[in-house]
Formats: C-alpha cells, structure tokens, sequence
C-alpha cells in the first residue's frame, strides 16, 4: 500500500463501510439482499397492483402472496373494498366444479369449445345497469393464488376468452371456493 494515496484507500474503506450498512439494512428489513433473500413487499405495490389494469404482477409479490397470510388478507381486504364487482359466494354445500358464476353486475359461463376440446370460452356478461365495463379481471382460489386478467372491449354487452381447460384460470373458476372480482 502506497503511503500517499490521495485518499483513495480511504474511499475505498468508506465506500465498504457503506455497503456493509445497507446490507445489514436489508437483512434486517427483510428486502432482497446479495444472496436472493425474500423481498418485502409494500402496501403501495399491493394498492398499483389491485388498482392499476396495467401494473403486473411482479414474481416477488407472487411468492409474497404464496408464504405471507398477512399479505392476502391484505389483498382480498382492499378487492373487497376498492372493486365495483365481485361474484357471489357459492353454497357452502357445493363441492362440485362450477360452470356458471354471478356477481354484481355480471354472470361468467364457462362453455366447452366445440372446434377443440382442449379449450374453454370463459363468457362474461355484464348487465345492462354498467356504464363503465370492468376492465380487470381478478381470481383468487382457496389457495390464494391470485391471478390478474386485462379485459377485452366488451361486444354486445360482454366478452369472451379462449382458454386451455387445463389452465390455473379455468380450475380457479370451477372451484366453488374461488372469490372473483372486476373493476
């Protein structure tokens, strides 16, 4: 080590000391850190999320949603409260899958495609009371998976989207326990 530096070796010992501090910072606040730690997630990015039709879902709230109660609760507290439109509750008794689901303002049919039977029209129709069509399409199962759709233009007072039976969408809306919002 040189002994006139002009100060460099002491920027390079603060330049370390600071990021010493924010690590620690990170580590005690729970946020993403150098070796991939879990990142907090902020009622802000929950509120973009539920309120913006644009903002995605980022992977990290989505594992957040997976692992943290609190933040579901969270979630489904702030639908129930910001969203124009949510599906009705089906019978407690019915543990059969659901083709056909209504909520304030709109009904959902799920119909099997003639041309392939891999795939299912998702039929949303809305009643002729709705000014503003919704233009977000949230499913939330039993599990808490949360799924976020942007809407088509209605035609005719509704829309219709062309799904694969197999998807996460489809088994969410057949599941008697799935909460279904629109806005």
């Amino acid at each position: 080590m040189k002994e006139n530096d002009g100060g460099h070796m002491e920027d390079l010992f603060f330049a370390e000391a600071v990021f010493v501090a924010l690590d620690t910072v990170d580590t005690m606040s729970g946020r993403t850190g150098p070796e991939g730690r879990q990142t907090k997630i902020c009622f802000n990015e929950i509120y973009r999320f539920a309120t913006d039709p644009s903002y995605p879902m980022s992977l990290e709230l989505k594992e957040a949603l997976r692992t943290e109660p609190r933040l579901r609760v969270d979630l489904r507290h702030l639908l129930d409260r910001k969203m124009k439109h949510r599906s009705e509750r089906c019978a407690a008794a019915s543990t059969r899958p659901t083709t056909i689901r209504r909520g304030s303002g709109f009904r959902i049919t799920l119909r099997e495609s003639r041309a392939d039977r891999n795939q299912i029209y998702v039929i949303i129709q809305f009643d002729a009371t709705i000014v503003a069509p919704p233009k977000t399409l949230f499913v939330i199962d039993g599990r808490c998976d949360c799924q976020k759709l942007r809407l088509p233009t209605p035609s005719a007072g509704g829309v219709q989207l062309l799904v694969e039976s197999d998807s996460a969408l489809i088994t969410a809306l057949r599941n008697p326990e799935t909460d279904v919002f629109m806005q």
